[in-house]
């Protein structure tokens, strides 16, 4: 028999289910209100309630969570430096520490003008306390990457703190979006980070120990190791959670899902279970 524990964190309650996938049945359900000075807490009390006799016949835990989300809409993302090798995008970008160093790649992914070790490292050192993760973009890093991951490398050593290339989230040209959606991305680390470690706790303490795996805002999953490198994904992940199991319970392919939280509705329109 495979049972799945689901746990869905929101920003106002936590929401605990076992499920029966043979028999598509939900076992029991529970809820407890988010604890956002420690999120073990709340996630820890919400599958006590669920009573689990039997916590090695857990098969899989299957996370959801509008943390990103809930961060992006508030505007409460952990403060992210940005190293930007070359010409800046043009455009907007978002708020924060910005560092702007010496370097290029061209469009063939040739190394036209090299970086300079002094410049990275002042850098590096300009956002050593500011910051809690670091975003690196040059324009070309698609084309050859071997600029970004000379700095990433620096930011490792000298700053202590999680770094993201804009090479690592997209294959695309578009410099802007490419660099906000990594600036966006570093800023998410910590948080979803820190989720992450709270529900391992618990699950810890509560003698779980089945493999772990988040909803993407696709509707996919994906392991934690992808999570941690990547939370943007999460983003929208409570809602696509929402949608995939309202459909299940209503037996139907097609359907209209809005999902009212506490900070954000979200909906969801579905045609032929895609």
């Amino acid at each position: 028999m495979s049972i799945v524990l689901g746990i869905d964190t929101g920003g106002t309650y936590t929401d605990a289910v076992l499920y029966q996938q043979e028999q598509q049945a939900v076992l029991a359900k529970s809820k407890s209100p988010t604890t956002r000075g420690d999120l073990a807490v709340g996630i820890q009390k919400s599958i006590e309630a669920l009573d689990i006799k039997e916590p090695g016949a857990v098969a899989k835990v299957v996370l959801s969570t509008t943390l990103a989300t809930n961060a992006i809409v508030e505007g409460e993302g952990r403060p992210a430096g940005l190293i930007i090798t070359g010409e800046p995008p043009k455009g907007e970008l978002p708020q924060g520490e910005v560092q702007r160093i010496s370097g290029r790649v061209n469009v063939k992914g040739k190394e036209v003008i090299p970086l300079d070790p002094l410049e990275v490292r002042a850098a590096c050192d300009a956002l050593v306390g500011k910051v809690e993760a670091v975003a690196i973009a040059g324009m070309m890093s698609v084309r050859n990457a071997v600029q970004e991951l000379a700095v990433k490398a620096e930011v490792k050593a000298c700053c202590g703190v999680p770094v993201v290339c804009s090479h690592e989230l997209s294959s695309k040209l578009g410099f802007h979006d490419r660099t906000v959606t990594t600036v966006l991305n570093a800023s998410l680390i910590p948080i979803i980070e820190g989720f992450i470690q709270a529900v391992e706790k618990a699950l810890k303490a509560l003698g779980i120990t089945a493999p772990i795996y988040m909803v993407k805002g696709d509707g996919n999953l994906a392991s934690l190791a992808f999570i941690r490198e990547k939370p943007i994904e999460s983003i929208l992940s409570g809602p696509a959670a929402s949608i995939i199991g309202a459909l299940a319970l209503a037996g139907t392919a097609d359907g209209i899902v809005v999902d009212m939280g506490g900070t954000t509705t979200d909906s969801g329109v579905v045609r032929g279970n895609t």
